[in-house]
């Protein structure tokens, strides 16, 4: 299984909250206004979409291009809804997280770089699972 995690996820969709610390900005997740989607492809026939309801996201920077950006997003796996129970819960086992020995999934960016007027881009994060 494959779960992708959207670029758009962790700066569009998780609109942040700035605060000012030692000349650094750091912003953080704005629970009112955020949500963390995934979406897997299942067995090649269909997808799979659903969120986590606990998760958040920090982003430190200097600058004002965010050129030196430090990025990190945690999602509580325990947290997973797909809108369907069974799953979920399925989702949660040994078979494929093993939420009691991995709670978290953990994104810490190594660059961002500048993509026509938008000051900085993610890449898709991907989990592989066996």
């Amino acid at each position: 299984m494959t779960i992708k995690i959207k670029r758009a996820l962790l700066l569009a969709e998780a609109i942040l909250s700035t605060a000012t610390i030692f000349g650094q900005t750091l912003w953080t997740t704005d629970k009112n206004h955020a949500q963390l989607h995934f979406s897997a492809f299942h067995y090649g026939i269909a997808h799979i979409e659903g969120i986590f309801k606990e998760f958040t996201v920090t982003m430190i920077s200097e600058k004002e291009d965010f050129s030196d950006a430090q990025i990190e997003m945690v999602a509580q796996v325990n947290s997973i809804n797909t809108q369907m129970e069974m799953r979920d819960d399925d989702l949660r086992s040994k078979r494929w997280f093993d939420t009691e020995q991995y709670p978290v999934i953990t994104f810490k960016s190594t660059s961002l770089k500048k993509v026509k007027k938008i000051s900085t881009s993610l890449q898709e994060i991907s989990l592989y699972m066996d």
